[in-house]
């Protein structure tokens, strides 16, 4: 994929003269003789920037479990809470990022100013892990916990917008380079949470606050290249408030509803099958009625992924601890820490994405087997919950055996099983969050996807608390979780209508649940991208 082409100097997307110019540069008029074939220059800022940034993240996230264990001396429970709680925290945010961005500063503002806080966030987390810094022994931890508060802001405000940023940058007649650049855009992800991954570990070694000031640092090169990058970016102006557009329609349509209920009037628009929306049109202009209607449609999608997420981010956290009772020495010529494990994730995914999609997917397509998005995702939910199946086994045997004497290397299975997992639910969704959105509410909806993790490691942390005391069962217990979860969204996508299928079909609607556009309708995996933006509902990172 490194190979892509990228839009040329002299094809960048500029205003025709400076006259053209708006003095807020928010929307800058676009040349008409862009080459379809070609990248916007603009990507590789933005490229450039999330692979510094999720370097930093990713490496302050790998050693976190450690600094809770063995610099604030948490034991495992709670160390593995306040990890999960974090990740929540970092998530959670990702809505206050969409309001920002939709309804007052625009993506692009939205993303500088909160990555400053960000950096604010990292450079406190280090500063608080130099050794006699903080009071107490061993040390108080309210340093790491105002510092991860400003970390979880910074991050999740900027999570929900910059994904629909790049989708920003590509203009009609470009929609068939969005899912690969999508796909870069998460291996240039893997790349930097590999690399970080990698070297933190090391670094905590040698103090924490080295571990996280690298981190820091990087994080300040990503805002840097992001600000320089700015006169490249086509920047879409916000619109009005969408929370509060959402909920107006859905007042109005409570008072619609009560009307028909208390005196037996018609709802608005007689032609679409009636759903409880419709009922907000007698107030509502249709257009914002129709953008919540298909909002909503693909929130219903989102119910049961959070179940994903509770065990995806359990290889940063409870494998990690599964790791340290293993024998980690690696062919007698060093012992493996117990964080480099999380390693396996990004290693095999940069791999296993190109695979999937250059491979995989093609060959199906060649035998008549089309994976439409829903379809993809849901075949990951079977691979995760088998991959926590594999790990509930793999400590079965670490318990039957004496104490740190199973090979480190029986951990790989599990991990590689979840990564194809990943790239069936992540990547196509965060290509279906952006693809399914209407206009107006595409940052929303990826704040929405977003949530979806937040709302797993929640469920992470409450789990915690039953203290099963038993490792393998309560990887079972997950596994089994997951299984049914997947059968809940397997029912759910049968209703389910692509957008794009919805536009070809005169007045359908979703309610109906009709073939016409049904999960079970034929259409084009990964490889096959000339509708995205356009067409629509596709499947569900990010």
């Amino acid at each position: 994929m490194s190979d892509s082409p990228e839009q040329r100097n002299d094809e960048v997307q500029v205003p025709l003269t400076a006259d053209d110019a708006p003095a807020d540069r928010e929307a800058l008029p676009l040349r008409s003789d862009v080459r379809n074939d070609r990248w916007p220059a603009s990507i590789k800022f933005i490229i450039a920037q999330e692979g510094c940034e999720r370097f930093g993240y990713y490496g302050l996230k790998a050693v976190l479990l450690t600094y809770f264990t063995k610099y604030l001396m948490f034991s495992d429970e709670p160390a593995v809470t306040a990890v999960h709680a974090f990740i929540f925290g970092a998530y959670a945010t990702a809505v206050i990022g969409a309001v920002i961005a939709d309804g007052f500063l625009g993506k692009f503002r939205t993303i500088l100013y909160l990555s400053l806080v960000y950096c604010a966030g990292c450079i406190m987390l280090a500063v608080t892990a130099i050794p006699g810094v903080m009071p107490g022994s061993p040390p108080h931890w309210w340093g790491a916990a105002v510092s991860l508060v400003l970390i979880a802001l910074g991050t999740g405000g900027i999570k929900s917008s910059v994904s629909a940023f790049v989708g920003d940058q590509f203009l009609a007649g470009q929609e068939h380079l969005l899912a690969t650049v999508f796909a870069l855009f998460y291996w240039i992800i893997n790349i930097g949470s590999l690399m970080s991954t990698i070297l933190t570990p090391i670094l905590r070694t040698i103090s924490f606050a080295l571990a996280f000031g690298v981190p820091a640092a990087l994080l300040l090169v990503a805002t840097a290249v992001f600000f320089f990058g700015r006169d490249r970016f086509r920047k879409v102006p916000p619109g009005e408030n969408v929370f509060k557009l959402t909920f107006q329609v859905i007042a109005s349509a409570f008072r619609g509803w009560r009307r028909r209920k208390t005196t037996g009037a018609s709802i608005a628009d007689e032609k679409a099958p009636a759903s409880f929306f419709d009922y907000a049109k007698a107030e509502v202009n249709h257009e914002s009625v129709e953008d919540v209607k298909s909002a909503f449609r693909v929130m219903v999608i989102y119910l049961p992924l959070p179940l994903f997420w509770a065990l995806f981010d359990q290889h940063s956290t409870r494998w990690v601890l599964q790791a340290e009772e293993m024998d980690r020495n690696i062919f007698g010529w060093f012992t493996l820490l117990p964080e480099l494990v999380q390693v396996l994730n990004p290693a095999i995914l940069i791999w296993l994405i190109w695979i999937f999609d250059r491979l995989l997917y093609p060959l199906l397509a060649r035998f008549g087997i089309i994976l439409r998005p829903l379809k993809r995702m849901a075949i990951g939910m079977v691979f995760t919950a088998l991959s926590f199946v594999v790990s509930g086994l793999v400590q079965v045997y670490i318990e039957k055996n004496p104490p740190k004497s199973v090979s480190i290397f029986l951990i790989i299975p599990q991990f590689f099983i979840l990564c194809c997992g990943e790239i069936m639910v992540s990547i196509t969704g965060l290509e279906f969050s952006y693809t399914q959105a209407p206009t107006s509410m595409k940052a929303i909806l990826m704040s929405g996807w977003l949530s979806t993790v937040a709302v797993g490691n929640l469920v992470v942390t409450l789990v915690a608390q039953f203290k099963f005391g038993d490792k393998a069962m309560e990887f079972f217990f997950f596994a089994a979780l997951m299984a049914l979860f997947t059968a809940i969204f397997v029912l759910i996508i049968q209703y389910y209508v692509y957008r794009e299928d919805l536009k070809k079909t005169d007045g359908l609607s979703t309610g109906d649940g009709e073939a016409a556009g049904s999960e079970s309708t034929g259409s084009s995996p990964v490889s096959d991208k000339t509708s995205l933006l356009a067409s629509g509902m596709e499947e569900a990172d990010m």
